[in-house]
């Protein structure tokens, strides 16, 4: 399994960084989602090793 990793700098106000991690976040529920859909007999084990 690939880990992805974003960095960015954030200088300007705390909005920015909320804005950044509530999209990583949905990122993560909708491959969650697409998974669940898409694959049969997916396990919370599966879903959960996206999490990690």
């Amino acid at each position: 399994m690939t880990m992805l990793v974003f960095e960015f700098k954030a200088y300007e106000k705390s909005a920015q960084i909320t804005a950044v991690a509530i999209l990583a976040v949905k990122f993560i529920q909708n491959s969650c989602i697409w998974l669940w859909m898409n694959i049969k007999n997916t396990a919370k084990k599966d879903l959960h090793k996206l999490w990690n």
